[in-house]
């Protein structure tokens, strides 16, 4: 697996926003887009199919070019039971491995969000599984593959993340697609070589919901989120 090293190891360019800035996360689209949820009902019925979660940003001042991207989310259950084994999704003997991870598909754009031509690739840095505690996940995706710049107060698409069904059903398969669990964007970081802006409050809803009633965003900062996952 190829590893991205410099996340959390670059000084953050400080600006004062001149724009609404922030990130986002929808099912189904960018938010805005027709069509986009914040709540992802299924079944649990089936192992076919897929569902899509669009992170999408506005950035807080021009920025260029960018040479990394990348994306962190956590994971929580509703009500604090442990995370279940349906999203164990990365370690070998996973019980669904590689079902939860980028889209091999980006878009360069969407109706609402700006994007990049063409879509980069993105890998999994990290996926912390029932850790810091039993009832969370911390998921970091990352890309290389961008060259263009980002303009103050422009929405743009960071990246899709697809959440396939294998294994929800028959045998062998993974108990817990039922249980509820909110899917939070902590952090979109866009940085050079030497500088980096990082987003981690909301600019209009950085939190989906799994089988759950959509229920207010929490924010987090940036400090918070590395002594957590150092």
């Amino acid at each position: 697996m190829r590893r991205i090293s410099l996340l959390f190891c670059l000084p953050i360019l400080l600006a004062t926003p001149a724009f609404a800035a922030g990130v986002n996360l929808a099912w189904d689209g960018c938010l805005g887009d027709p069509g986009a949820l914040s709540l992802k009902t299924f079944a649990c019925d089936t192992n076919t199919g897929e569902n899509l979660l669009y992170v999408s940003f506005v950035p807080a001042v021009d920025f260029s070019p960018i040479q990394i991207l990348e994306v962190a989310l956590d994971l929580r259950t509703r009500g604090g039971l442990p995370l279940s084994a349906w999203w164990d999704v990365l370690d070998d003997g996973a019980c669904r491995r590689d079902q939860f991870r980028p889209s091999d598909t980006q878009v360069s754009s969407t109706p609402s969000c700006e994007g990049w031509s063409p879509p980069p690739d993105f890998v999994i840095d990290r996926y912390n599984y029932r850790y810091p505690t039993p009832d969370r996940a911390h998921l970091v995706v990352g890309t290389h593959g961008i060259s263009t710049g980002v303009l103050a107060g422009h929405h743009y698409i960071a990246c899709r993340l697809v959440v396939r069904h294998p294994r929800t059903v028959g045998t062998p398969s993974c108990a817990g697609c039922l249980d509820p669990v909110e899917i939070t964007v902590s952090a979109v970081r866009v940085a050079t070589l030497t500088t980096e802006q990082v987003l981690t409050q909301p600019q209009a809803e950085a939190h989906a919901l799994w089988q759950e009633s959509p229920v207010p965003a929490r924010t987090s900062t940036w400090a918070a989120l590395k002594a957590l996952y150092k």
